[in-house]
């Protein structure tokens, strides 16, 4: 019988998001937005997704949401008290070359175990953390939290998956490439491709980006 998983998604504020990134405010958040557009479609492939957020423009991209306060972890412990039962993962939202198989391999897996993790492509960070119950994530989000999390009983299972887009947030540039170059899904691919300065994903009458606004995949 298939484990039926809750994936939690913390969302900063759109005006918020993405600040690492070296573009222009409307960019980045219009990238923000791209990238979360084609996570939730991944997600909500294989799981349920739900957005943990206390921006409401967030609404309009049709996931349930639940409103939290600002952070990462701040956010999953404001959540967790009211979750249902069930397994609970935490997926970051700047995924975009995520794949339902990547993520449906690593929540299979994490079934396996009370609480998991999957680390970032740099090594240091988190971007997908399991558990078998909310009430048993702990999550301790931040610079070096693979580490924490692992100190915390959470199985590691970064080499036991073969998922790099599940592992490959974008926080620069050069990150950006990186997604480029596994694929990046259909939200982001529209953006990269031809964003407009000051549009959002799928609005019309975009205009073509100026070369060089975004980095080619290496």
């Amino acid at each position: 019988m298939r484990t039926e998983w809750t994936v939690w998604i913390p969302v900063k504020a759109r005006a918020a998001a993405k600040s690492r990134l070296a573009l222009p405010p409307q960019r980045r958040a219009a990238l923000a937005e791209a990238m979360l557009r084609d996570v939730l479609a991944a997600v909500a492939a294989v799981a349920r997704p739900v957005l943990l957020t206390g921006d409401p423009y967030w609404r309009r991209l049709g996931a349930p949401v639940r409103p939290t306060p600002p952070g990462l972890t701040a956010a999953v412990a404001h959540a967790v008290p009211a979750a249902g039962p069930g397994p609970v993962a935490v997926l970051v939202g700047d995924l975009p070359a995520l794949r339902p198989a990547e993520l449906a391999a690593a929540l299979a897996a994490a079934a396996g175990h009370p609480r998991a993790l999957v680390a970032d492509a740099a090594g240091t960070g988190t971007t997908l953390l399991a558990a078998a119950a909310a009430a048993a994530l702990r999550p301790a989000f931040g610079a070096g939290s693979r580490a924490r999390h692992g100190r915390g009983g959470a199985a590691d299972l970064t080499a036991a998956v073969d998922a790099p887009g599940l592992r490959r947030d974008v926080d620069t540039l050069a990150d950006l490439a990186a997604a480029r170059a596994l694929g990046v899904g259909p939200h982001t691919a529209r953006l990269l491709a031809a964003p407009a300065a000051d549009a959002r994903p799928g609005r019309p009458g975009a205009r073509a980006a100026p070369a060089g606004a975004f980095p080619a995949p290496e």
